[in-house]
């Protein structure tokens, strides 16, 4: 998955007051896990909007 490997640079790159919104995200276990990784990486959830099975996360520094 693309937004698992890409995510240290992701978050590198990201300023230090940024944010990012992640988007074609499956809902559920694939959230979860994504969700843990940037959380490990330092970033915060701050919101996630839903539709259908899908997901989009809005996480910040």
């Amino acid at each position: 998955m693309v937004l698992w490997e890409m995510a240290p640079d992701i978050v590198r790159l990201l300023a230090d007051k940024g944010a990012v919104v992640l988007a074609g995200i499956l809902a559920g276990e694939q959230e979860k896990n994504i969700i843990k990784l940037y959380e490990k990486l330092g970033l915060t959830l701050q919101e996630a909007r839903y539709e259908e099975e899908w997901v989009s996360l809005f996480l910040a520094r």
